[in-house]
């Protein structure tokens, strides 16, 4: 009995397992057809208005991160899961964008017309949001990345200067400046520099330096120019020009891309001869990689190098002609050269030789003596990219840069080991978005050419041993019978009896010594350490008043610290380093006025902490009479408050004391 009831249960379990096992495959069938069912491809052929086939061309279906690029033949191939009908967008430069709407598998054919000009293109820049180039109200220019990639250069910073009214100078080989609309210097505070919105300067000396903190060469999707005052919107120190740096999504641009440029840079060099300046490789390496991890989530990351030998300065004509001797006297007892440091002094060291006043100047040193000419510029950046929806994303980025190089300010910077860095959050949706960063900087070991020099003659003697020593040989010489010219070579000889030499151990020394010394009085070292943090809120009304007009409202707040140990700023008294809070808002309405017109206003409020606050305005009227005309008026002011440089600067040196304008530090 006991082993019919094992036997029953046996067989029992074993009909289970074979049902088991038949349910199972029977399952997976239905999920394998089930599947084979819901993966599909779709296929099809890209041509252009004369149905030649397009390479490159870039197909990706609606809302996620599926697509692919046109083969040579024009023909692209993808599979989805994605049920039907789908959307694909189909998109390539200089043409005009295509949505299909697929409702069945079948091979596709798709023509892609020129645009009809730019006035199609979508901008972010003049009005913080985006909008179609022909209905934004003043001038705005762009730079596609094909466009970039066809114009010869260095780097993309050189394509543009192509733009129409755009100037820039070249302060070293990676610092460029740009400007427009006049005031032109070789550090424009009055132009600003934005990546993908945010503002990519230096807290200390306001400026971009270079592109330390710039986009990577290969994610630059489009350049767009704003060539006069855009304060109304964006305040800063956009007085007379702004340049938004758009980068490429890591969700539509996917992949490895890979750059080196090569040259060659000092060739022909004019003191090839004098100097022994031979000609130089220059190197510029560029990588980026994206890759779209789901359809919700993204990243890129973006690798640049560059590495050249920079101009080599070596101007010696005596440009101040301090004693009416000669623009290019070089016998002048106040010679101040061009390239020559140290011998700045001829104005104020005024001597009395034999009875006659003279101006007359410590002896210099050469450019080249006092630094090295080489440049590089090593920066990195990555993003992480979380698609909350097909419009609603919240990103952060990471920007890093270290620059070596010479700038020129009031006086000559070398940059040595000079490191920016970004942090930024974004969340941006059709309606609304937030943007929160923060710069630093630290200025390594930087120095001032100049101050090294006036750094350099104090160690070997005082200004007034040195005096003493020139009068009393000047004198003697001219009593032995010498004439004036050799009675000056032999007092500056004597007077410079315990000079450091160039190309000497003691000299060598010595430089390193006030390199590192932060005290401008007796050394040159540039001490800043820094930061701003930055945050921005727009919010566009429109979908709520389009019955009346198109309404964005907007609102910013930038704390800056600087911290530089009393060496460049009054800010020694219990370590307290000198800070500024700025914050203001603007509004911006706009209305169709007919078919054909279109107003567009704006107001902007803005507070400095030491300053009042500062209304600016701008109104534009569009006249679009058909697709391919436009026209527009418009009026606008703008304004900038100083740097912290131009306002704090508080610095007693061999010349003189530097104080900086604004009242706060004038008054002490």
């Amino acid at each position: 009995m006991k082993n019919q009831t094992i036997n029953k249960k046996e067989n029992l379990i074993g009909s289970l397992k074979n049902k088991s096992r038949t349910v199972f495959i029977f399952l997976f069938f239905i999920s394998a057809n089930l599947f084979a069912q819901n993966s599909y491809t779709i296929s099809g052929t890209v041509l252009d208005d004369q149905n030649q086939p397009i390479i490159g061309v870039f197909v990706l279906i609606k809302g996620t991160t599926t697509g692919v690029v046109s083969d040579e033949k024009g023909n692209f191939s993808l599979k989805t899961n994605k049920l039907l009908p789908v959307r694909l967008v189909i998109s390539f430069t200089g043409l005009r964008t295509q949505e299909i709407d697929v409702f069945e598998r079948q091979a596709l054919q798709v023509s892609l017309s020129q645009s009809l000009n730019k006035l199609e293109e979508v901008v972010v820049s003049a009005s913080q949001k985006s909008e179609v180039l022909s209905k934004v109200p003043i001038s705005l220019q762009t730079i596609s990345s094909t466009e970039l990639k066809s114009i010869p250069g260095g780097s993309f910073y050189n394509a543009i200067s192509t733009l129409q009214g755009v100037n820039t100078i070249n302060a070293s080989i990676a610092f460029t400046v740009y400007n427009t609309r006049g005031f032109q210097s070789s550090t424009n505070l009055r132009f600003v520099q934005l990546v993908d919105g945010a503002d990519n300067s230096s807290p200390e000396l306001g400026i971009p330096i270079g592109n330390t903190i710039g986009p990577g060469e290969l994610d630059v999707k489009r350049v767009e120019l704003i060539p006069g005052a855009s304060s109304a919107i964006y305040g800063l120190n956009s007085s007379n020009g702004l340049i938004n740096l758009i980068t490429k999504d890591p969700f539509t641009s996917q992949g490895l891309s890979v750059s080196l440029k090569s040259g060659v840079n000092n060739a022909n060099s004019p003191l090839k001869t004098s100097e022994n300046i031979q000609a130089s490789p220059y190197n510029n390496f560029s990588l980026r990689y994206a890759k779209a991890l789901t359809d919700k989530i993204a990243f890129k990351v973006n690798l640049g190098y560059l590495r050249a030998q920079d101009w080599v300065s070596g101007d010696v004509n005596d440009y101040q002609n301090y004693n009416g001797k000669g623009i290019y006297d070089l016998i002048d007892p106040g010679y101040d050269g061009a390239n020559v440091y140290g011998d700045e002094g001829g104005l104020s060291n005024n001597l009395i030789l034999k009875g006659v006043p003279t101006h007359v100047s410590r002896t210099g040193y050469l450019e080249k003596d006092l630094t090295n000419y080489n440049s590089k510029l090593l920066h990195a950046d990555a993003s992480l990219v979380y698609k909350i929806s097909d419009s609603t994303r919240i990103s952060y980025t990471y920007r890093v840069g270290e620059m070596d190089g010479i700038i020129t300010r009031y006086n000559r910077l070398k940059f040595d080991n000079f490191v920016v860095q970004q942090h930024e959050v974004e969340f941006k949706s059709p309606s609304f978005s937030f943007r929160s960063y923060i710069n630093t900087e630290n200025s390594g070991d930087s120095y001032n050419i100049r101050f090294l020099a006036d750094g350099l003659n104090t160690a070997a003697s005082t200004n007034a041993n040195w005096n003493t020593n020139y009068i009393a040989a000047y004198n003697a010489a001219i009593a032995v019978g010498q004439s004036v010219n050799q009675a000056y070579q032999t007092a500056r000889a004597a007077a410079d009896i315990n000079r450091f030499q160039p190309e000497t151990a003691r000299f060598d020394s010595a430089v390193n010594a006030i390199k590192q010394n932060p005290n401008w009085k007796t050394g040159a070292k540039f001490l800043a350490k820094g930061y701003l943090w930055h945050n921005e809120a727009i919010y566009d009304l429109s979908s709520f008043t389009k019955e009346v007009a198109d309404l964005i409202i907007g609102a910013d707040y930038r704390y800056t610290q600087v911290k530089s140990d009393g060496t460049i700023y009054a800010d020694t008294t219990g370590g307290k380093p000198v800070s500024n809070v700025k914050f203001g808002g603007f509004i911006q309405a706009a209305r169709n006025l007919g078919d054909y017109f279109r107003l567009v206003g704006s107001v902007r409020f803005d507070k400095d902490k030491y300053f009042n606050p500062k209304f600016t305005e701008r109104v534009g009227l569009i006249f679009a009479p058909n697709k391919t005309n436009n026209y527009h008026l418009s009026y606008q002011n703008g304004y900038r408050f100083p740097t912290f440089y131009e306002a704090w600067t508080n610095v007693t040196v061999a010349a003189g004391i530097f104080v900086g304008g604004i009242q706060q530090n004038v008054q002490p």
